[in-house]
C-alpha cells in the first residue's frame, strides 16, 4: 500500500471501519511511513475531542413521537413508490422478453 491508498483509508481506518485484508495493510504502511501514521492520529485525537466536548443532546420521548408520527404521516405507502417484483417480472413476461 502506498501513501495515496493509505491516505484514502485514513479516516475509515481511524474509526475502525476498515476490515480484514485491507486493514492489515493500512496497518503495515502505518508502521513504516511517519506521515500517514501522524495523519491517522490526528483524525483518532480530533475524534476523540470531539466526543469530549461536543455535547450531546437527547430528544425527549415527546418529541421523537412527534417526530416520528411527521414523518410516516406523509410518506407514501413503499408499495405505492416502488413496483413489486412480481408486477415487473409480469410485465417483462408479457412483453416477450
Amino acid at each position: 500500500m502506498n501513501c495515496n491508498e493509505a491516505s484514502a483509508l485514513a479516516v475509515a481506518y481511524a474509526d475502525g471501519e476498515v476490515e480484514g485484508a485491507r486493514a492489515d495493510a493500512v496497518k503495515e504502511h502505518l508502521s513504516t511511513c511517519a506521515d500517514c501514521a501522524a495523519a491517522c492520529e490526528a483524525v483518532r485525537t480530533l475524534r476523540s475531542r470531539l466526543r469530549a466536548e461536543i455535547p450531546v443532546y437527547r430528544a425527549s420521548p415527546a418529541l421523537r413521537a412527534r417526530v416520528l408520527a411527521a414523518a410516516t404521516a406523509g410518506a407514501p405507502a413503499a408499495s405505492s413508490r416502488v413496483p413489486s417484483l412480481v408486477a415487473i417480472r409480469g410485465s417483462a413476461a408479457g412483453s416477450g422478453s
